[in-house]
């Protein structure tokens, strides 16, 4: 049982470095993917612009129903919204094929079967559900605020949006540019909430574990100071036995030499 303990110590701490690291070597990339969020990446030309079409192309209506899918999957933050920052230089617009097209399909670690949503359980939203939901007072306040609330995001809404647009080639950053610049805009939104939901579902699983391995230890430290505590307990009634058994022989032998030489018995021992 000590030796378990002994190694559940090791398998910990070994956790708690690997969770560590991870955490100081993706921070970073948490932060970056954070940046593409600032007033939800999205203004209100632009959203205006996504929901202004009757019959909008294919692809816009899927990157528009992954937004929803990402939104309708998490909780609104009880935080007040952030205050609108500068808008960006031209020249810095640039920056966003940081997110490559190549990383859409490719960068996102492909997650386990049976944690994704199954396609026949899903009924696609119809384009005017997306468009009305896109225009709710809801809406708008969920993604001006998604700098706080992409900390939200369900992992089965990232999961099942994940799945949409790895298994359609057509989501590239080029058809979206090349079909609507408010789609293109919409796309680095919700491909910067899968990457940094993708990260920090990975942080909180590496977490997790070391959270468990640490009530592991604890409970086999605690049942093993309950063994040595009875144990202890047991060898002091046992010394107090033989200690009482010591002294009634002595007192008998005592009693016996004093009554053959005749002299008074000796005082009978304190309760």
């Amino acid at each position: 049982m000590a030796t378990a303990a002994v190694d559940l110590a090791a398998q910990l701490a070994a956790a708690d470095q690997d969770f560590r690291l991870a955490e100081r070597e993706k921070r970073p990339l948490l932060r970056h993917y954070k940046g593409f969020l600032r007033n939800g990446g999205l203004g209100p030309r632009d959203l205006a612009e996504a929901v202004g079409y009757s019959v909008p192309p294919d692809e816009l209506k899927t990157v528009c129903e992954c937004l929803c899918i990402l939104k309708n999957g998490a909780p609104v933050p009880a935080s007040p919204p952030s205050p609108p920052l500068s808008p960006e230089p031209s020249g810095k617009s640039s920056s966003l094929a940081v997110l490559a097209a190549g990383d859409l399909h490719a960068s996102a670690s492909e997650p386990a079967a049976d944690s994704i949503p199954s396609d026949s359980t899903y009924d696609p939203m119809t384009w005017p559900k997306i468009k009305l939901q896109m225009c709710t007072t809801d809406f708008k306040a969920w993604l001006s605020n998604l700098r706080v609330g992409v900390d939200h995001l369900s992992p089965l809404s990232v999961k099942r949006v994940e799945r949409i647009i790895m298994l359609d080639p057509s989501i590239t950053y080029e058809r979206l540019r090349d079909a609507s610049t408010a789609g293109y805009k919409v796309l680095i939104v919700v491909a910067a909430c899968l990457q940094y939901g993708n990260i920090s579902e990975d942080l909180r699983a590496r977490r997790r574990r070391a959270v468990l391995l640490e009530r592991r230890r604890s409970r086999i430290v605690a049942f093993i100071t309950g063994i040595e505590a009875q144990a202890r307990a047991q060898e002091a009634v046992g010394a107090a036995a033989g200690q009482a058994a010591l002294y009634d022989t002595i007192e008998s032998l005592l009693e016996e030499t004093a009554f053959l030489q005749g002299s008074p018995s000796i005082p009978p021992r304190a309760q």
